[in-house]
Protein backbone atom coordinates (compact mmCIF):
# COMPACT_ATOMS: atom_id res chain seq x y z
CA UNK A 1 0.00 0.00 0.00
CA UNK A 2 3.22 2.54 0.77
CA UNK A 3 3.29 2.42 -3.08
CA UNK A 4 0.50 4.54 -3.74
CA UNK A 5 2.23 7.34 -2.18
CA UNK A 6 5.38 6.62 -4.21
CA UNK A 7 6.74 9.97 -6.05
CA UNK A 8 5.71 6.83 -9.31
CA UNK A 9 2.43 5.98 -7.60
CA UNK A 10 1.68 1.92 -8.33
CA UNK A 11 -0.36 -0.69 -7.65
CA UNK A 12 1.46 -4.04 -6.39
CA UNK A 13 0.67 -7.49 -6.48
CA UNK A 14 3.34 -10.23 -5.31
CA UNK A 15 3.42 -14.19 -4.82
CA UNK A 16 5.85 -15.48 -2.67
CA UNK A 17 6.78 -19.29 -3.17
CA UNK A 18 8.57 -21.59 -0.36
CA UNK A 19 11.53 -23.23 -2.14
CA UNK A 20 13.00 -25.20 1.22
CA UNK A 21 12.51 -25.05 4.99
CA UNK A 22 14.68 -21.41 5.20
CA UNK A 23 14.33 -20.28 1.46
CA UNK A 24 11.59 -18.42 -0.56
CA UNK A 25 11.14 -16.93 -3.65
CA UNK A 26 8.94 -13.40 -4.37
CA UNK A 27 7.93 -11.57 -7.48
CA UNK A 28 5.87 -8.45 -7.55
CA UNK A 29 4.58 -6.53 -10.64
CA UNK A 30 2.83 -3.25 -10.45
CA UNK A 31 1.65 -0.54 -12.64
CA UNK A 32 0.35 2.85 -12.42
CA UNK A 33 -1.04 5.52 -14.75
CA UNK A 34 -1.34 9.47 -14.71
CA UNK A 35 -4.37 9.57 -12.69
CA UNK A 36 -3.05 7.29 -9.83
CA UNK A 37 -1.52 9.84 -7.96
CA UNK A 38 -3.27 10.69 -4.37
CA UNK A 39 -1.70 13.89 -3.65
CA UNK A 40 -0.90 16.84 -5.65
CA UNK A 41 2.77 16.65 -5.74
CA UNK A 42 2.31 13.25 -7.58
CA UNK A 43 0.53 14.42 -10.10
CA UNK A 44 2.38 17.60 -10.51
CA UNK A 45 5.57 15.73 -11.20
CA UNK A 46 5.02 13.80 -14.05
CA UNK A 47 1.29 14.73 -15.30
CA UNK A 48 1.99 12.63 -18.40
CA UNK A 49 3.59 9.02 -17.27
CA UNK A 50 2.75 5.66 -16.78
CA UNK A 51 5.12 3.45 -14.80
CA UNK A 52 5.99 -0.26 -14.79
CA UNK A 53 7.57 -2.09 -11.85
CA UNK A 54 8.92 -5.72 -11.25
CA UNK A 55 10.57 -6.78 -8.18
CA UNK A 56 12.37 -10.40 -6.95
CA UNK A 57 13.49 -11.14 -4.08
CA UNK A 58 15.58 -14.36 -2.78
CA UNK A 59 14.78 -14.73 0.72
CA UNK A 60 16.43 -16.54 3.20
CA UNK A 61 14.59 -17.24 6.93
CA UNK A 62 16.09 -17.09 10.31
CA UNK A 63 13.20 -18.89 11.90
CA UNK A 64 11.30 -21.19 9.13
CA UNK A 65 7.99 -22.57 10.08
CA UNK A 66 7.78 -20.02 13.38
CA UNK A 67 5.76 -20.86 15.96
CA UNK A 68 3.99 -17.27 17.25
CA UNK A 69 1.04 -17.17 19.61
CA UNK A 70 0.14 -20.53 19.55
CA UNK A 71 0.50 -20.91 15.70
CA UNK A 72 2.56 -22.59 13.43
CA UNK A 73 2.98 -21.75 9.75
CA UNK A 74 3.76 -24.34 6.85
CA UNK A 75 5.06 -21.53 5.46
CA UNK A 76 8.48 -19.54 6.11
CA UNK A 77 7.63 -16.63 8.49
CA UNK A 78 10.12 -14.01 10.86
CA UNK A 79 12.75 -12.54 10.36
CA UNK A 80 14.80 -12.59 6.67
CA UNK A 81 17.27 -11.09 4.50
CA UNK A 82 17.14 -10.94 1.23
CA UNK A 83 18.75 -9.88 -2.48
CA UNK A 84 16.18 -7.85 -4.47
CA UNK A 85 16.98 -6.95 -8.24
CA UNK A 86 14.45 -3.77 -9.54
CA UNK A 87 13.55 -2.61 -12.96
CA UNK A 88 10.89 0.17 -12.82
CA UNK A 89 10.41 1.87 -15.96
CA UNK A 90 8.28 5.24 -16.45
CA UNK A 91 7.11 6.02 -20.14
CA UNK A 92 6.30 9.86 -19.95
CA UNK A 93 4.32 11.36 -23.02
CA UNK A 94 4.21 15.39 -24.16
CA UNK A 95 1.43 15.89 -26.87
CA UNK A 96 2.24 19.74 -26.65
CA UNK A 97 4.10 21.52 -29.34
CA UNK A 98 7.80 22.70 -28.33
CA UNK A 99 8.69 25.89 -29.55
CA UNK A 100 12.03 27.24 -30.12
CA UNK A 101 13.67 29.75 -27.66
CA UNK A 102 13.04 32.24 -30.50
CA UNK A 103 9.51 31.42 -30.37
CA UNK A 104 9.50 29.32 -34.15
CA UNK A 105 7.95 26.37 -34.25
CA UNK A 106 10.93 23.84 -34.53
CA UNK A 107 8.93 21.18 -36.47
CA UNK A 108 7.03 23.69 -39.02
CA UNK A 109 6.06 20.69 -41.38
CA UNK A 110 4.66 18.70 -38.48
CA UNK A 111 1.10 18.95 -37.01
CA UNK A 112 0.91 21.30 -34.14
CA UNK A 113 0.58 18.88 -31.60
CA UNK A 114 3.09 15.52 -31.80
CA UNK A 115 3.39 13.39 -29.33
CA UNK A 116 6.94 12.82 -28.16
CA UNK A 117 7.85 9.67 -25.54
CA UNK A 118 10.65 9.34 -23.01
CA UNK A 119 11.34 6.59 -21.16
CA UNK A 120 12.86 6.23 -17.76
CA UNK A 121 14.07 2.96 -17.00
CA UNK A 122 15.62 1.84 -13.10
CA UNK A 123 17.76 -0.65 -12.57
CA UNK A 124 18.54 -1.70 -8.41
CA UNK A 125 19.62 -4.24 -6.75
CA UNK A 126 19.21 -3.93 -3.16
CA UNK A 127 20.53 -6.44 0.52
CA UNK A 128 17.19 -6.20 2.06
CA UNK A 129 16.07 -7.27 6.00
CA UNK A 130 12.87 -7.74 6.92
CA UNK A 131 9.96 -9.32 8.80
CA UNK A 132 7.20 -11.16 7.84
CA UNK A 133 4.93 -12.68 10.33
CA UNK A 134 1.13 -13.57 10.97
CA UNK A 135 -0.05 -10.56 13.05
CA UNK A 136 -3.54 -12.09 15.05
CA UNK A 137 -4.41 -15.43 16.27
CA UNK A 138 -8.05 -14.98 15.03
CA UNK A 139 -6.66 -14.59 11.58
CA UNK A 140 -4.08 -17.00 11.00
CA UNK A 141 -3.64 -16.90 7.34
CA UNK A 142 -2.98 -12.86 7.49
CA UNK A 143 0.23 -11.93 6.85
CA UNK A 144 2.23 -8.72 7.35
CA UNK A 145 5.76 -7.74 6.15
CA UNK A 146 7.80 -5.34 6.67
CA UNK A 147 11.19 -4.21 5.14
CA UNK A 148 14.44 -2.17 4.58
CA UNK A 149 17.43 -2.27 2.25
CA UNK A 150 20.37 -0.42 0.73
CA UNK A 151 22.29 -1.32 -2.24
CA UNK A 152 22.87 1.01 -5.61
CA UNK A 153 20.83 1.53 -8.70
CA UNK A 154 21.53 2.53 -12.26
CA UNK A 155 19.25 5.20 -14.11
CA UNK A 156 18.69 5.84 -17.99
CA UNK A 157 16.37 8.25 -20.05
CA UNK A 158 15.86 8.34 -23.54
CA UNK A 159 13.55 9.70 -25.88
CA UNK A 160 12.00 6.86 -28.26
CA UNK A 161 10.05 8.23 -30.34
CA UNK A 162 8.44 11.92 -31.95
CA UNK A 163 10.56 15.18 -32.31
CA UNK A 164 13.77 16.07 -30.80
CA UNK A 165 12.74 17.44 -26.70
CA UNK A 166 15.89 19.22 -26.54
CA UNK A 167 16.99 22.63 -28.42
CA UNK A 168 19.89 23.01 -30.91
CA UNK A 169 21.10 25.03 -27.70
CA UNK A 170 21.19 21.96 -25.44
CA UNK A 171 17.87 23.12 -23.48
CA UNK A 172 14.87 21.63 -22.93
CA UNK A 173 11.02 23.03 -22.84
CA UNK A 174 8.92 23.98 -19.66
CA UNK A 175 7.03 20.84 -19.94
CA UNK A 176 10.07 18.94 -19.00
CA UNK A 177 12.22 21.31 -17.27
CA UNK A 178 12.01 20.67 -13.98
CA UNK A 179 11.03 16.95 -14.62
CA UNK A 180 13.06 13.81 -14.09
CA UNK A 181 12.21 13.12 -18.01
CA UNK A 182 15.39 15.07 -19.47
CA UNK A 183 16.92 13.19 -21.91
CA UNK A 184 21.16 12.59 -21.52
CA UNK A 185 23.81 10.46 -22.58
CA UNK A 186 24.66 7.49 -20.79
CA UNK A 187 23.42 6.08 -17.99
CA UNK A 188 23.79 7.39 -13.78
CA UNK A 189 24.63 5.45 -10.90
CA UNK A 190 24.02 6.43 -7.52
CA UNK A 191 23.05 4.75 -4.36
CA UNK A 192 19.53 3.19 -3.25
CA UNK A 193 17.26 2.83 -0.71
CA UNK A 194 14.26 1.07 -0.28
CA UNK A 195 11.58 0.22 2.31
CA UNK A 196 8.24 -0.64 2.36
CA UNK A 197 4.50 -2.50 4.31
CA UNK A 198 2.77 -5.77 2.32
CA UNK A 199 -0.13 -6.92 3.50
CA UNK A 200 -1.08 -11.04 2.79
CA UNK A 201 -3.14 -13.63 2.60
CA UNK A 202 -1.25 -17.72 3.03
CA UNK A 203 -3.08 -19.85 0.24
CA UNK A 204 -1.63 -22.70 2.63
CA UNK A 205 -3.78 -23.42 5.98
CA UNK A 206 -2.16 -23.14 9.76
CA UNK A 207 -2.73 -24.80 12.23
CA UNK A 208 -2.79 -24.48 16.12
CA UNK A 209 0.66 -25.61 17.63
CA UNK A 210 0.72 -28.91 19.68
CA UNK A 211 0.80 -28.50 23.43
CA UNK A 212 3.68 -30.28 24.89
Amino acid sequence: PLSLIDLDPTVQVAVEIPLRPNWSIQQEVGYGWPSLGLFSYQKLADRAKTTFRARTQIRYYFGPNLTRRGLQTNVPTGFYVAGELLFKEMMHKSDREIPSPNGVTVWPNLPKRETARIQRNVYALHANLGYQGVPSRKHPNFLVDVYVGVGFRIVSVRQTSGPSVIYSNGTVGEALRFTRFVPFDGTLRKPSMTAGVKIGWMLKSTRKAKKK
